[in-house]
């Protein structure tokens, strides 16, 4: 049997789809004949399509013929028009080995950017950004107010939560007490350190926090420090 009676027709197609950089571009590579053949896609290398992958599929026997499918996996680097060349195909069928050089395949990969230029969608796409942007700042401005609202509010209710501590300092009147009796106040004024519910002024807390960290505290001073705060 003559080589060229072996060698079959392999079959470059593109799986249809609008493919965008980044995208997997599938090519199918098929051959049928009804005389046993298997063929080996050779793909080279792209500048601008990086390879996936190269999956053959096993033979077939379909209608009295076999068939062979490769599926062929790229993936494009940027948008524009492709050519794919130099693609090659080893053939063997039976004791003949031959290889052949498949013709090109052409594609397009399509930009995320197209713009459409006809005039009137240009109008109308103007006019829907503008409305949009009105809308947005109408949007932003509702926001802004709500936020400052709900700030307000906040504050207020701290403000007045706060004056509602000062007024019954339930935990200061305790170290009060216990100072005046000259006994251990340590553990009671850590509580009052840690207690959110109580304001205590600057050189107070400092006061106290000397009195629990440090030797030597004047007790006397922090005493009057603390009734001074008690009847404010």
């Amino acid at each position: 049997m003559a080589v060229a009676e072996v060698v079959p027709v392999v079959a470059l197609r593109l799986v249809e789809g609008i493919y965008r950089t980044g995208d997997v571009v599938e090519v199918r590579a098929e051959m049928r004949r009804d005389v046993y053949a298997e063929f080996e896609l050779h793909v080279p290398e792209h500048p601008k399509l990086h390879f996936v992958a190269l999956t053959p599929e096993p033979v077939r026997y379909v209608k009295n013929e076999y068939l062979q499918r490769s599926t062929l996996l790229l993936q494009p680097m940027c948008a524009g028009e492709f050519e794919l060349t130099g693609l090659t195909v080893t053939v063997a069928g039976g004791e003949h080995v031959r290889e052949e050089i498949l013709p090109p395949l052409k594609f397009r990969i399509e930009s995320y950017a197209n713009e459409n230029l006809s005039p009137e969608l240009a109008l109308l796409e103007g006019q829907t950004n503008s409305t949009d942007r009105s809308n947005n700042k109408l949007w932003l401005i509702s926001m802004v107010c709500i936020c400052v609202g709900i700030w307000w509010r906040m504050h207020s209710l701290k403000e007045s939560k706060a004056i509602q501590t000062i007024d019954a300092p339930t935990g200061v009147r305790d170290v009060i007490a216990v100072l005046e009796e000259g006994a251990s106040s340590t553990t009671l004024i850590e509580e009052l350190l840690g207690r959110s519910d109580v304001m205590l002024s600057f050189k107070l807390r400092r006061m106290l926090e000397a009195a629990v960290y440090s030797k030597g505290t004047d007790l006397a001073a922090l005493l009057r420090q603390l009734k001074a705060e008690v009847q404010e």
